[in-house]
């Protein structure tokens, strides 16, 4: 018998689907689901990656994969790799939007 997800469960897959629309229109993307190797786009996934699991704790990175069309391990490392990218003055935007997200989103 399957059991039904937590009312809190639920509220962070709309708050997911959310954070993946608020990037799509701030960078003008249809889809972050779209299937290209543009960095920018690339960036712009780590980044809504991030901020999905550290907002939506709930989440587990297979629902974030599949929010995406992607791989769980695809997800795994864009979040692992996250940090390490920020010395990275090109990313320096991203750090920047990661930050408005957590104000925006996070209680």
């Amino acid at each position: 018998m399957k059991t039904k997800p937590s009312v809190e469960l639920v509220n962070q897959l709309v708050l997911a689907e959310k954070i993946k629309e608020y990037l799509e229109k701030k960078y003008k993307i249809q889809d972050l689901a779209i299937d290209s190797k543009k960095r920018e786009i690339i960036d712009i996934r780590s980044l809504a990656y991030k901020a999905t699991k550290d907002i939506c704790d709930k989440v587990s990175v297979t629902r974030i994969a599949r929010l995406y069309k992607r791989k769980h391990s695809t997800v795994i490392n864009a979040i692992s790799n996250f940090e390490s990218f920020m010395p990275y003055h090109y990313f320096s935007k991203y750090k920047k939007e990661y930050n408005i997200i957590m104000e925006k989103y996070a209680n």
